[in-house]
């Protein structure tokens, strides 16, 4: 009987091929000294050092027998002795995520040209007596070739003027930091001039990610402590053309605030979140597409928070804006998102506290173009929809072009159905073709409680299974791709 142990030595490294991960990999040699001795020579063992931080220096001293080999390293509060087998082989690292408490000992660790590093993370915990660092050997001054993502996570913004390195691979770049109104930048962790700074350093960036607040707990009976408006300043003329050029630009918080917002070319963008205090009027109408059918998303994210995407229906644009719930669902921003876009929605998607609020804006316009009109389900559907008070007092929701009405229950609970009485109620506020219109159930079914004479005559009735993106499955219904055999 032939069994794994009868493989010759070059295949016996092939046993660990299906293994997720280098853990996976050592746990698995220890069958015997033949297996652990084959899997040095997996290709996995070297590139991946997820080791005790006592370990990276043996390994990298076993290492020297692989001259060519390009590893992947990440480290936990390194020691010195760590940090320096990191420095020494830098030039051998393909990917490097590093934390620790000094981020002025991981920037000085990282002094030396990276000719084979592709990624790098800098996580620091660093958040008394913050200092810059004018790192202007930093990765031997930008010689890493490869380098296309950057992740800086607490450390104070390591390029003190520019000039100091440039990296024209970098694609991607990402700066978080949660003590933001402490650093030496006249009291900021980042420079009024970080946008010029950041299109000299990256002048290829495709994806810039800035989120930068203040993490002080609120004071009991007054609530979090005021944080001043950041002073951004307006950038040069060929920043403005590098932001321009950015396909995704994210900004959180206190440093995108309408002063650095207001220097940004948001319409040129392909991909723009704004998040938080960014979100004033100015920015929320430069976040909207001028031209083309528009794709809206009205929804809840996580429990406190809401969430309006705006897109083109081509798909070459969208627009994320996280607001408080208050905002996101008040009459005064929806009154304003349905004031611009009305005429040119095509689909919208709407969560409970929304529909409340549309009801109370729908004298704006007609919402003349729009085909489908997604309803999300939450636990409390028909009593947060407010289907319950008198139909006289609700506007009217004109859609003349309605084709799809979707009723989609999130998160999906299986056996989930409600009254057909309270889905009519809640149509009331809608003015449309029903003989045209498809009604769709994904996760909730209907009790029929009325006799057929009260019930609105749909063009068909289908169940939709739960699986899959929302966007896509309208998009059947409306193009009449989705089976027929599914149909109630």
């Amino acid at each position: 009987m032939v069994t794994i142990d009868d493989l010759p030595n070059e295949l016996m490294p092939r046993v660990f091929d299906d293994c997720k991960d280098v853990r996976e990999l050592v746990s698995r040699s220890h069958v015997s000294k033949r297996w652990r001795e084959a899997s040095y020579e997996h290709p996995m063992y070297w590139r991946d050092v997820q080791f005790l931080r006592a370990d990276i220096p043996l390994f990298f001293k076993r290492l020297n027998h692989r001259p060519l080999q390009t590893v992947n390293v990440a480290c936990v509060h390194p020691h010195q002795p760590a940090l320096d087998a990191i420095s020494e082989n830098l030039h051998r690292i393909a990917k490097l995520e590093l934390h620790g408490k000094d981020e002025g000992v991981l920037l000085w660790t990282l002094s030396h040209p990276a000719p084979a590093l592709e990624s790098l993370e800098l996580w620091t915990t660093a958040n008394e007596r913050r200092r810059a660092h004018t790192p202007r050997n930093f990765l031997g001054g930008g010689d890493a070739p490869r380098l296309t993502s950057l992740k800086l996570m607490e450390v104070i913004f390591p390029f003190a003027e520019i000039g100091s390195a440039c990296f024209p691979s970098v694609r991607s770049v990402e700066i978080k930091h949660s003590d933001v109104t402490e650093g030496p930048y006249g009291g900021w962790a980042v420079p009024a001039d970080a946008l010029d700074r950041l299109a000299a350093i990256f002048p290829y960036l495709e994806s810039l990610h800035l989120e930068l607040c203040e993490s002080d707990v609120e004071v009991a009976g007054l609530g979090p402590p005021p944080v001043p408006e950041f002073p951004a300043d307006a950038p040069s003329e060929a920043t403005g053309a590098f932001l321009a050029r950015l396909r995704e630009l994210k900004l959180c918080d206190s440093v995108a605030s309408w002063s650095t917002v207001q220097h940004i070319p948001l319409p040129k963008i392909q991909n723009v979140t704004l998040s938080r205090r960014a979100i004033e009027q100015p920015a929320f109408l430069a976040c909207i597409p001028k031209e083309g059918q528009l794709r809206i998303s009205i929804d809840i994210f996580g429990d406190t928070d809401g969430i309006i995407t705006i897109s083109s229906a081509e798909g070459n644009t969208e627009r994320t804006l996280l607001l408080d719930h208050e905002n996101c669902y008040g009459q005064r921003d929806l009154t304003l998102l349905v004031a611009h876009t009305s005429w040119r929605i095509v689909t919208l998607s709407i969560s409970d506290i929304a529909w409340n609020g549309l009801l109370a804006v729908a004298h704006v316009g007609a919402f003349t173009t729009l085909k489908t009109l997604r309803i999300i389900v939450p636990d409390d559907y028909w009593y947060a929809y407010g289907v319950q008070n008198d139909p006289d007092e609700r506007s009217a929701l004109v859609m003349p072009s309605l084709r799809v009405v979707l009723l989609d229950r999130v998160p999906v609970l299986e056996g989930y159905s409600e009254k057909r009485s309270l889905l009519e109620s809640s149509l009331a506020s809608i003015e449309f073709e029903s003989q045209f219109v498809t009604l769709a159930l994904r996760g909730v079914s209907l009790e029929e409680d009325l006799e057929e004479a009260y019930r609105t005559t749909f063009r068909r009735e289908v169940v939709c299974p739960t699986g899959g993106d929302w966007l896509d499955l309208v998009m059947k219904l409306e193009t009449e791709e989705f089976s027929e055999s599914q149909e109630s």
